[in-house]
């Protein structure tokens, strides 16, 4: 059994429509979930890998994604990368620009990495999380942490050309 914390707010989405979000994920994994509105969610399986993958589909939700992006972690080869912004920055202001230049202008950063990488993303609190491909993953987090260091959009797409073979 593990007790995972998420926020509140997310926590709601679990218990809003529990046939069609919880009781979904503890059939496809044999899992029991126990979900509570201040955010302690309770997994456990009787394997040890279900149980795994149970908890990250759990943490991605608590990273913001929905349920279903969320069950991409059941494919072969996927999953789930959280980035902390504030390990880049120690200011408000700095985590709020940080937040922009990864998301971009009107989402297109955002969207571009998601189609070029075939990847999910979602940045959410102090966060950018990431469920993919593994290899889509190391080269998302690789440009997501280039961006958070000020890096160019130029070399984020060099990153992408450099690593176009290992891309699914």
């Amino acid at each position: 059994m593990q007790l995972i914390l998420i926020p509140e707010k997310r926590a709601s989405i679990l218990l809003k429509n529990r046939k069609k979000n919880v009781e979904k994920i503890e059939n496809l994994l044999h899992a029991k979930i126990k979900a509570t509105k201040t955010g302690e969610v309770e997994v456990s399986c009787t394997d040890a890998i279900e149980e795994l993958i149970t908890c990250d589909i759990i943490k991605a939700i608590g990273r913001g994604f929905s349920v279903e992006d969320s069950l991409k972690l059941l494919e072969d080869n996927s999953g789930f990368q959280v980035i902390s912004i504030t390990d880049f920055v120690n200011t408000k202001a700095a985590e709020i620009r940080l937040k922009g230049r990864i998301i971009g202008r009107e989402g297109k950063i955002k969207s571009f990495l998601e189609k070029e990488l075939d990847i999910n993303m979602c940045i959410y609190g102090k966060t950018v999380s990431v469920i993919g491909n593994y290899n889509n993953i190391e080269v998302a987090k690789q440009i997501i942490e280039l961006l958070l260091k000020g890096g160019s959009y130029a070399s984020m797409r060099k990153i992408i050309q450099k690593n176009s073979e290992n891309i699914r």
